[in-house]
């Protein structure tokens, strides 16, 4: 979807507590490009997961920032940060 997109998402939400986050997210998805970036810079290796999927540093690098930071984005309303099979880490 994209920073964009998400963004679009969050301000398309009906509580009015999205529209607060919305700074503290774009913040982390910041911070996460610039790791991406400054991996692919310096090359990365392609590893695989279990499943035989791949996965790079930079996706690991984003990962922690973005897993890390976006329970602290929502302040008063913590919550574990899932992936899309419910994982919490890579």
């Amino acid at each position: 979807m994209g920073a964009v997109g998400e963004a679009a998402m969050i301000r398309g939400m009906t509580s009015p507590n999205a529209e607060s986050l919305l700074p503290g997210v774009l913040k982390l998805v910041d911070a996460a490009s610039a790791a991406i970036l400054a991996v692919y810079a310096s090359g990365t290796d392609v590893e695989l997961k279990a499943d035989d999927s791949p996965i790079t540093q930079a996706d690991r690098a984003a990962h922690r920032i973005l897993a890390d930071g976006l329970p602290h984005a929502r302040g008063r309303h913590p919550g574990a940060v899932r992936g899309s099979r419910g994982r919490a880490r890579l």
